[in-house]
Order: structure tokens, then sequence, then C-alpha cells
């Protein structure tokens, strides 16, 4: 099982086997969530996750009508994120990890919107909006 907690550590979760995708999300949304250029995620079913502990100091805010994040109420980490076309999975912030488990995000997605000041210096691809066949 692959762990991650919040800063305080007051809330832990954990979930079976491989994400199924990993990526630096460059949106509006993910920039200003994180307060930085862009966004670490890694997407898990939502049958192979679950809270371990302190689920009940998880809040939740709905950004958009079909966006949600759910939070410590008490350091404010975000935990996850939920989105309504894709509810069978459940996006982690790859900061929230215990350790890098292996887990490397593997395109950058909105770059169409991504932060003016921000330059991209890797190789790997680059999706100005979704990836290709999404």
């Amino acid at each position: 099982m692959r762990t991650g907690h919040c800063h305080c550590e007051q809330i832990r979760y954990g979930f079976d086997g491989e994400p199924t995708d990993a990526s630096f999300c460059h949106c509006s949304i993910c920039r200003r969530l994180t307060g930085s250029a862009f966004g670490s995620w890694c997407e898990v079913p939502s049958r192979n996750f679950r809270w371990l502990s302190g689920r009940e100091n998880v809040s939740t805010y709905k950004i958009t009508d079909r966006l949600e994040t759910l939070f410590c109420r008490t350091c404010g980490v975000a935990m996850l994120a939920k989105h309504s076309n894709w509810p069978d999975f459940r996006y982690i912030p790859l900061g929230t990890l215990d350790s890098d488990q292996g887990i490397a995000p593997e395109y950058h997605q909105f770059t169409g919107s991504k932060a003016s000041w921000y330059k991209i210096h890797d190789s790997m691809p680059q999706y100005e909006t979704w990836p290709e066949g999404e």
C-alpha cells in the first residue's frame, strides 16, 4: 500500500496498486490551489483509495460544479481532488505522499494556460488542454 498524509499528520490515506496516471497540471485552478506554477497529481481508482485516519478532519470545497477538493481543516493541505467527469477516480497531490514511491509525472497538461513566467525545461509531452484521447 502507498500512503500519504497532511502537514499536521492528522489525516492519513492509502491506496493499493499503481496510479493509472500522473501529470503536472498548469491550469489556473491548480495554480491557485497549490500557490505555485502547477499541480502535480496522480490518478488512482476510487476503489483503491481509503482514509487510514483522521477522516473526521477532512473538509470539502467545491471549486467548480464539476471539481471539488478535500483538504485538512487544521493545516489546509489539499488531500485529494474529485472530478465529476471521472467519478471512478481520485486525484492525489504527489506532495502528500510519504515518499515519491516511484511515482513520477509523465506529461504536462493545460500548458495553453500555464503561468507566463514559468518555462518548461524537460522533454515530457505537453498538451494545451487535456491529453489526446481524453
